[in-house]
């Protein structure tokens, strides 16, 4: 049968089941077609996680003394018994980390912010090092982030997202205004610039404040600092260290003399040639081996022979 026979049997056999063939080819094109489907909503939702809810890249990652999300109260439990992170432990990473190109250290909370008779609850109120809002990347429409003077003299000063604009100083510039979360008073500085939502939460309603004047404020002796670190590279996170060279030692091969074959035999014991020969003799008078060994053999002359076939 050659190529051209076969083709003709299919397309007969085809065309004489029509509706099992086109049951099948549309099995096929849905299958493959929700395999495409599934596996692109994964790729885009990673990407929209990625992108627009932490908008953190592959080389930052963060230590905390609890994850983000607990599952069970025995895992909150076991969380609690952890050691809080302090600004003296922040301090020391930022001094011993060489390879680490940016280090934060943040607080978070949820706080009601206030302007006159207006209001905004709900704010996602965030007290950070200067270094935090580059590892966000979180950029300024108008006005400036926090500096270092800010953060050391624990200045009352804020930068707020749009949704606070909106809601607190619509049609005025608000950059030198003064509002007040959870009654305690910050000028503004910076507004950022409008993100929209995800996952149906707003990104614009946050509060930016330094990391010392929220301690001043509300600070206390449980809370527990997040550090955030960005690496030189992506591929500094995961390089493996340089293995440690063995520690050199030495030693000295001390030579086992072989012990020499006994020739003699021992006190007691008779000499493998005359045990032979006691057997011979009494398998020539009918005792069969095991009756030698189990009868007439003495204890210590079945040990006298193990030691001999030892040497």
């Amino acid at each position: 049968m050659n190529f051209s026979e076969a083709v003709a049997i299919s397309t007969s056999s085809l065309w004489a089941h029509k509706l099992r063939s086109v049951l099948t080819l549309v099995g096929v094109v849905i299958g493959v077609s929700a395999v495409i489907a599934v596996v692109s909503l994964i790729n885009g939702a990673n990407q929209y996680v990625a992108t627009r809810v932490f908008r953190l890249g592959a080389d930052v990652f963060g230590l905390s003394k609890q994850p983000s999300i607990i599952r069970n109260v025995d895992d909150w439990l076991e969380f609690q018994k952890r050691k809080r992170i302090t600004y003296d432990d922040f301090q020391a990473v930022r001094e011993q980390c060489k390879s680490c190109k940016e280090i934060g250290a943040s607080l978070g909370g949820r706080v009601e912010v206030k302007s006159g008779l207006n209001s905004l609850k709900d704010t996602n109120l965030r007290a950070w090092t200067p270094q935090m809002a580059e590892l966000y990347d979180v950029d300024l429409v108008s006005g400036r982030h926090m500096t270092e003077a800010d953060l050391s003299g624990a200045a009352p000063v804020c930068v707020i997202g749009r949704d606070v604009v909106e809601n607190l100083l619509p049609n005025v510039d608000p950059l030198g205004k003064e509002i007040r979360w959870n009654n305690t008073p910050c000028q503004v500085i910076g507004v950022g610039k409008k993100e929209g939502s995800a996952l149906g939460n707003s990104l614009d309603n946050w509060i930016i404040l330094p990391l010392s004047t929220y301690n001043k404020e509300y600070g206390n002796q449980q809370n527990s600092l997040r550090i955030t670190v960005r690496a030189g590279s992506a591929a500094r996170i995961c390089a493996p260290t340089t293995p440690r060279a063995p520690t050199p030692s030495c030693s000295v091969k001390v030579p086992i003399p072989s012990r020499p074959m006994a020739t003699t035999p021992r006190p007691g014991c008779r000499s493998p040639r005359s045990l032979c020969a006691r057997s011979r003799r009494l398998k020539e008078n009918g005792h069969g081996s095991n009756e030698i060994s189990l009868r007439r053999r003495p204890l210590h002359r079945v040990q006298c022979l193990r030691h001999r076939l030892q040497e």
